[in-house]
């Protein structure tokens, strides 16, 4: 790996080995192929590439025998059964592991659903105990409007008790007057 040279971009290389460059980025993030990043782009090695290739095409033409001849020996099913179940048992374990992942996080939401609601419940036990603002303004209107009356009616005995001093006053002095009249008269 001393002398690689990277001179082959992504789409190049896909065309080269004939794959896809999601393939190619595939491979290059399981590390079967090296690279160099420059600026954005990534530059592939064409010696890896060739090697790739060649070891695709000698897969492929066993496999072409294989299939051609009709032989597969024993052994091979019961690895390639072996194989499949591990992988299997791999994705199983997977799977349950997602679900539980999945069942933690929908308690986490069931709760803060739970707290959502009874916080829903505080609120609308102090919205029935507290006055909307229509009644509250029309509340203070009617004060208001007492109140004026009260007043109103106060200010009127207030003069009515004015004047009936006045007149008790006057009545007084009437009296008084009379009195000393009355008492001349009979001392003179």
């Amino acid at each position: 790996m001393t002398d690689l040279n990277y001179n082959v971009g992504r789409n190049q290389a896909a065309k080269l080995i004939g794959v896809s460059t999601r393939t190619i980025d595939r491979y290059v993030k399981k590390g079967r192929l090296s690279y160099n990043k420059i600026g954005n782009k990534i530059m592939l090695c064409e010696k890896e590439l060739l090697e790739l290739q060649s070891t695709f095409e000698q897969t492929q033409d066993s496999f072409s025998q294989v299939i051609v001849s009709g032989q597969v020996d024993d052994e091979q099913n019961i690895t390639n059964q072996d194989n499949q179940s591990q992988d299997f048992q791999n994705q199983l374990s997977s799977l349950v592991n997602l679900i539980k992942e999945k069942d933690e996080q929908l308690e986490n939401k069931n709760a803060i659903i739970f707290n959502m609601q009874h916080n829903i419940g505080i609120l609308e036990a102090k919205l029935k105990n507290s006055v909307a603002l229509p009644d509250y303004t029309q509340e203070k209107d009617k004060l208001y409007q007492k109140n004026k009356e009260i007043s109103f009616e106060k200010e009127s005995i207030q003069q009515e008790l004015k004047s009936t001093k006045i007149k008790n006053l006057i009545y007084l002095s009437v009296l008084v007057f009379l009195v000393l009249l009355i008492i001349f008269f009979i001392f003179s």
